[in-house]
């Protein structure tokens, strides 16, 4: 069992409040938006010189995806 099955258990049990993925959640238990405040940044790090074509073709599709969406 892995913390995340921990806290839905005890949300199933009535025991506390807690920020978890929307995803996470049973169809059962309420969920309730955080708004724009609780927004999430990532970071993407590495290397300017890959030499490995796949990674820099992923870091690549990371870097559009990302810049479309901001």
């Amino acid at each position: 069992m892995d913390s995340n099955q921990t806290i839905v258990g005890l949300l199933k049990a009535g025991v506390g409040k807690t920020i978890i993925a929307e995803s996470l959640v049973p169809a059962e238990l309420p969920v309730a938006p955080l708004g724009a405040a609780f927004k999430r940044h990532f970071y993407l790090v590495g290397r300017s010189d890959q030499s490995n074509p796949q990674f820099r073709a992923l870091w690549e599709m990371i870097e559009t995806a990302a810049v479309k969406r901001s």
